[in-house]
């Protein structure tokens, strides 16, 4: 069955009550999450973060499948790839298991996304998680850019965009993008220290 697109409550409702069985703290990441905090682009799926050992994380496909999901494993273990029985949706489902991830999904905000509450990732969360995503996988940088540049005219300043600097500058980012980085954070605080 063809795919209808990820936002619909049949969707939201059976991710809903399989998080809620699970019973490991998660965050709606990714396309979803970015047009959630207002950032508007295209996405064809669901991704979620769940904080959780390795054991449960085997375990999870098992509570997809009861909640009308076809669920398969990835290579790594990491990464649970479903499919949505009645809609053909896709969902993925990774397991945080870098400092950034778990802090993301502990700083998570609940919201109500047609009807169903779920734990979303701030904004600034996003953007970390983006650029260590490219920083480990450089290939991901013309699908993951774009939503950093997009999410950092969203962040409050200085805040929020404060915290983004700092990772990155202890973390460092790919050569490619260090100089455009450097000259983005000088405008803005450039623009907001007037």
């Amino acid at each position: 069955m063809a795919s209808t697109g990820p936002l619909r409550r049949d969707i939201l409702a059976s991710l809903n009550e399989l998080f809620k069985s699970f019973k490991h703290p998660y965050a709606l990441i990714g396309g979803v999450a970015v047009l959630l905090h207002g950032f508007v682009r295209h996405t064809d799926d669901i991704d979620l973060m769940v904080y959780c050992s390795t054991q449960d994380f085997a375990r999870l496909h098992m509570y997809a499948n009861a909640q009308g999901f076809r669920a398969s494993q990835s290579r790594t273990g990491n990464m649970l790839v479903m499919t949505h029985k009645a809609s053909g949706a896709q969902v993925e489902i990774l397991r945080a298991t870098s400092p950034a991830e778990k802090r993301g999904i502990q700083r998570a905000k609940s919201t109500n996304v047609l009807g169903t509450t779920f734990q979303v990732m701030t904004v600034e969360d996003i953007i970390i998680l983006k650029i260590e995503t490219v920083t480990k996988n450089p290939s991901r940088k013309t699908r993951d850019w774009p939503d950093v540049a997009g999410l950092l005219g969203i962040l409050k300043y200085p805040q929020d965009f404060n915290r983004v600097v700092s990772y990155v500058d202890s973390k460092g980012i790919p050569s490619v993008a260090r100089k455009s980085w450097k000259a983005y954070v000088n405008a803005v605080r450039t623009l907001h220290d007037k």
